[in-house]
């Protein structure tokens, strides 16, 4: 089992993607037009957008509704950098094989890779059912 942490007013519940999912979505579908980028980059933003619309395509399901969260013991709160204020943390267990993706959104992943490690995951709603021993964290001053 690894022990995770999230910063969330809601703990673990899910939350819709509205930003990362349906806005970005409605860009790539909608409002992005090579003919903005100059004519020596366009053959391969062309390609990363084929390469994330196919992705998005793929695991759409699970990239609409659920959660950003670290592993606890990595990142020394760095990861509270991009709150705009001081939110509980909480923490929980879940399985090393809990399905998850990296924090861009490229590739999907199991939560004992490095990169988690490293970086944090986003865990879809579909995986929260394995969510075990769910508490509120308070860090240990030294």
């Amino acid at each position: 089992m690894i022990r995770v942490l999230r910063y969330s007013k809601e703990g673990f519940k899910p939350q819709k993607q509205t930003l990362h999912y349906y806005e970005r979505l409605h860009y790539l579908l909608n409002d992005f037009h090579i003919e903005d980028y100059p004519e020596h980059l366009q053959w391969i933003i062309e390609q990363n957008v084929k390469k994330q619309l196919a992705f998005y395509e793929k695991y759409g399901d699970d990239l609409k509704e659920g959660i950003w969260c670290f592993i606890l013991g990595y990142k020394n709160n760095q990861s509270l950098n991009h709150l705009k204020e001081l939110v509980p943390a909480w923490t929980a267990e879940m399985p090393e094989d809990t399905i998850c993706y990296d924090v861009n959104w490229e590739e999907q992943i199991v939560l004992s890779d490095d990169v988690v490690k490293i970086f944090g995951c986003y865990i879809p709603a579909r995986e929260l059912s394995k969510l075990q021993n769910v508490q509120r964290y308070k860090k240990k001053r030294d």
